[in-house]
């Protein structure tokens, strides 16, 4: 299912950045609330002449390892390469752990992709950011 989205979603990236309309590059954070009281939205304003994005690479961090007894959480960064900017993100948990928590997959400021899991078992995890330059 996770792959699927994966690839549902740089497909969608890709066929956005392919064609001469107006860019969609992120320039500038504009938060935005939804009626919720936890909830917010972020979106992103461009400006008037700038490029639209002409590479899209997926950047995949170091392997995560926790044993689950001496190292049971972990912060894991994918960070995009200069001149780049995150489009994307999310993670890979191996070896079907039910147990592990994954506390936070979010963006890292405009350049990378932050994922923090907390297990009790033993796990291997891995990092994956979507940039586009």
């Amino acid at each position: 299912m996770r792959t699927s989205f994966f690839f549902l979603s740089v497909a969608a990236l890709l066929a956005a950045c392919s064609n001469d309309a107006d860019t969609t590059a992120p320039l500038s954070r504009v938060a935005a609330t939804n009626s919720g009281p936890a909830v917010q939205a972020t979106s992103w304003v461009t400006s008037t002449g700038s490029k639209p994005f002409s590479k899209v690479s997926i950047v995949l961090s170091d392997i995560g390892d926790l044993d689950g007894v001496v190292s049971k959480s972990l912060q894991l960064p994918a960070n995009c390469p200069p001149g780049s900017v995150v489009v994307g993100g999310g993670y890979h948990l191996a070896g079907g752990n039910t147990d592990a928590r994954v506390l936070m997959n979010v963006p890292n400021g405009l350049t990378g992709w932050l994922v923090y899991v907390v297990t009790p078992t033993p796990l291997q995890f891995q990092t994956y950011a979507l940039c586009a330059q």
